[in-house]
């Protein structure tokens, strides 16, 4: 009877000990998860309003991160982290962590970005990633990592077009005279000069505003942006020029993935890589509503003399040959198209 007794009570004692154990082991482990993947939040921001195809796919990041991982994004819309060239500096300097900013204002930065910006170069998403993808676009990204950056996301902004208050524009001699405003950035000065236009460099912020008081005549920038800026209010006339295709690209600063784990930056990669691919295809749904509802807005949509707008803008593409290694747009509109 005594021995049963001792038995069961060492065989009670080992299980104790079992569930101890375990339950150490488990609070090790949720310890350690704690120390490798401490609650981070980073902040985001676009140029944007809270209706803009920035804003959505920064939003399905955000929704991806906060399933996946303990990172939290803040998303600022309306240029609330300052403007595109600010937000660069800013994720440099390690105030801003992630921001949605384009090639043409990148190129301020690493130059070589603006052979996106180069007019009728690019024609389309699929084209665009082409480039992305192969050894030009590895170079690309070399650069940004040699000043403290990376890009998360490469997806799809669309092509830009114009917008005016004075005329229907169809041919390169309707754009005399007209002020464009345009961002601030050398390719597209260059473009717009050669389309006959006087430039107005400004930030997207004050656009509507500068529209609205005869500041500028008109400014260029794809459908969906021309419809989440309510542009369509103050501008009575759009022209499909398509001159240029404008990726979306978001980048983060190194200082940003230092506060990372490898594991937390390796789930924002991939959360990237996922978003990315919504944003694209959202980008080419919206593309094709917002030109419809900009027309129900009461906009004029004329099509355009194309042969006549490359023909204008040959001198940039001659300017830039060459700017980019031997070959490198050559390259791009033939091999990579």
């Amino acid at each position: 009877m005594k021995s049963g007794f001792l038995n069961r009570k060492a065989i009670f004692l080992v299980l104790a000990l079992v569930v101890l154990c375990m339950s150490c082991v488990s609070s090790f482990a949720a310890t350690a998860k704690l120390v490798d993947d401490p609650h981070v939040v980073l902040r985001f921001g676009t140029v944007m309003t809270e209706s803009s195809i920035d804003y959505e796919a920064a939003k399905r990041l955000k929704d991806i991160l906060a399933e996946e991982s303990n990172i939290e994004l803040e998303i600022y819309t309306s240029a609330a982290l300052g403007g595109e060239a600010d937000m660069v500096e800013g994720m440099q300097a390690g105030i801003v962590d992630l921001g949605a900013v384009s090639p043409a204002i990148i190129s301020n930065f690493i130059p070589d970005f603006s052979m996106f910006a180069i007019p009728y170069l690019v024609d389309g998403y699929e084209h665009a990633k082409k480039i992305w993808d192969s050894d030009i676009g590895d170079a690309l990204k070399k650069q940004l990592t040699d000043r403290q950056l990376e890009c998360v996301m490469f997806g799809d902004f669309g092509f830009r077009n114009l917008t005016n208050s004075q005329r229907s524009v169809r041919t390169p001699n309707d754009i005399k005279g007209l002020k464009i405003r345009v961002m601030q950035s050398e390719m597209p000065l260059d473009t717009w000069k050669a389309l006959g236009a006087e430039t107005v460099p400004m930030n997207i912020t004050e656009v509507f505003t500068a529209l609205q008081t005869g500041v500028i005549d008109g400014q260029e920038n794809p459908t969906t942006a021309i419809f989440s800026n309510s542009f369509y209010e103050v501008q009575k006339y759009l022209s499909l020029t398509k001159h240029q295709y404008a990726p979306f690209t978001v980048l983060i600063g190194k200082s940003a993935i230092d506060r990372l784990s490898a594991e937390q930056w390796k789930k924002l990669k991939e959360a990237g890589a996922r978003a990315q691919e919504y944003q694209v295809k959202r980008s080419a749904e919206r593309a094709e509503e917002d030109l419809l509802k900009l027309k129900e807005l009461g906009m004029e949509v004329n099509e355009i003399d194309l042969d006549a707008f490359r023909a204008a803008v040959e001198p940039v593409y001659k300017k830039y040959d060459g700017a980019y290694g031997k070959g490198v747009l050559d390259r791009i509109q033939n091999e990579l198209r």
